[in-house]
């Protein structure tokens, strides 16, 4: 069992802001320890958000500021195609390229509605005038889901059983 311990805050010198709280968690009576004590500094965690918004836009729009095998790493934890990051990395430069489309049907992983879906927006692209829309379709992105709602708590599970061992590892003192 795991437990907060209320608000037990640590002043943040300089910031005025109560930054720190502490977990216990609870460990059996015969143990020879009475209980694990971790320090979670909000600070800490307002860095590492700013920190991978600066790492997620590189990959997108400027990828060639990360090392190839970060980039890959990275494509492969968003959980997306390489011709979806491809088309938001074009779009982002007002161009699109119907070929991206043209692959994605090819996955065995499409589901029906998707499919008719992508063949609408190859339509629009290759049309008089052609239209791409501001971001590429989300039929794209997850094609073997319907809606994007259905997307990100199951990502964020599978992504997280998956990053757990590399940021949830215990440094020792």
């Amino acid at each position: 069992m795991s437990s907060v311990t209320g608000c037990l805050p640590e002043n943040n010198p300089g910031s005025g802001m109560k930054s720190r709280y502490h977990v216990r968690e609870t460990v059996p009576a015969d143990s020879d320890c009475s209980a694990i004590v971790c320090t979670v500094s909000f600070d800490a965690a307002l860095l590492f958000c700013i920190c991978c918004t600066q790492i997620v836009h590189a990959l997108f729009c400027r990828p060639d500021t990360l090392a190839r095998s970060y980039e890959i790493w990275l494509s492969n934890a968003s959980g997306a195609s390489r011709q979806a990051i491809k088309m938001v990395r074009d779009m982002k430069n007002s161009t699109f390229d119907v070929q991206d489309i043209d692959k994605i049907p090819q996955r065995s992983d499409l589901i029906p509605a998707n499919r008719t879906a992508l063949l609408a927006a190859r339509a629009l692209a290759t049309g008089e005038p052609p239209y791409f829309g501001l971001y590429p379709p989300c039929n794209a992105i997850h094609p073997c889901v319907e809606s994007c709602l259905r997307v990100p708590i199951p990502w964020l599970m599978a992504v997280f059983k998956w990053a757990f061992p590399i940021y949830g590892a215990r440094i020792p003192n």
